[in-house]
């Protein structure tokens, strides 16, 4: 068997971190699970959109949307490698918040349905990935779906 321990512990530290933030009045929730049909290029500006009407809110004196950290859970799967599992993600714009949270947390989630064709015979394992993030850093994350999209942009001209 797998020693997950190291893996427990850092699940937990993150559910600690995160049960302290729900605590807070100023965390955003974001749930991203856009449509995998959805085309890419409009991402970048769905993004933006909505961190720019948060802050047009809040410059209007609505308190309640001045976040301090916002808490996003996206889909992602674990692909096993040599090295052990490595995260993976279902949509690019994902990987740009995952590089900027100051925490993060993977558990599994069974799939339903339509859903196990998309295992490739158990290789990858679905999970949701839970991140928290300063809301400072929601420009660095903005400008990162930016570059993600023409990277892969760039990936498929290739191909």
């Amino acid at each position: 068997g797998c020693d997950c321990s190291p893996l427990k512990r850092e699940r937990e530290l993150g559910l600690d971190r995160c049960e302290t933030a729900l605590a807070s009045d100023r965390l955003g929730f974001v749930v991203s699970e856009r449509m995998l049909n959805a085309p890419p290029q409009l991402v970048p500006p769905l993004h933006s959109m909505l961190y720019d009407e948060l802050s047009a809110v809040v410059a209007d004196g609505e308190k309640a949307f001045d976040f301090d950290q916002i808490l996003m859970v996206s889909s992602t799967y674990l692909k096993p490698n040599q090295s052990g599992n490595q995260i993976r993600f279902h949509c690019f714009e994902t990987q740009a918040y995952f590089e900027q949270a100051a925490v993060h947390f993977s558990f599994p989630i069974k799939p339903l349905g339509q859903d196990l064709r998309w295992t490739w015979q158990g290789n990858i394992r679905p999970h949701k990935t839970v991140m928290l993030l300063p809301t400072p850093v929601v420009p660095t994350v903005v400008g990162r779906v930016q570059e993600l999209l023409a990277q892969q942009i760039l990936e498929e001209g290739t191909d």
